[in-house]
């Protein structure tokens, strides 16, 4: 369809897919700070994407899915003093984090 678009997997090589339940009514807030991750993380070194999902039939859920060069490139975005911040104006809102690391294939 797209021939001259290499395949994701190439460029993709570590993914993390994380499910978060927010504090009842918090969401909003959540979204807007997390949004504020979105747009650092994509200006980071290594970031492919950033996608934010809400969760159908949890209306406390949210889903992260990023995509990395690199585990390496994911971690030192963790270390960036802006992110730093804004995951401290996210924890109070957070009830449970589950993360899965991703293995990009196709």
């Amino acid at each position: 369809m797209y021939p001259d678009t290499p395949p994701t997997s190439v460029s993709y090589r570590y993914g993390l897919a994380t499910f978060i339940k927010v504090q009842e009514g918090a969401r909003d807030a959540f979204i807007d700070v997390l949004g504020e991750v979105a747009t650092v993380a994509c200006q980071t070194p290594g970031c492919l994407e950033y996608i934010i999902s809400l969760v159908p039939g949890e209306p406390h859920g949210v889903f992260v899915t990023e995509f990395w060069r690199s585990i390496d490139d994911q971690r030192g975005a963790l270390h960036r003093p802006e992110i730093v911040a804004l995951i401290e104006r996210c924890s109070p809102l957070i009830d449970r984090v589950e993360q899965r690391a991703l293995e990009p294939v196709a």
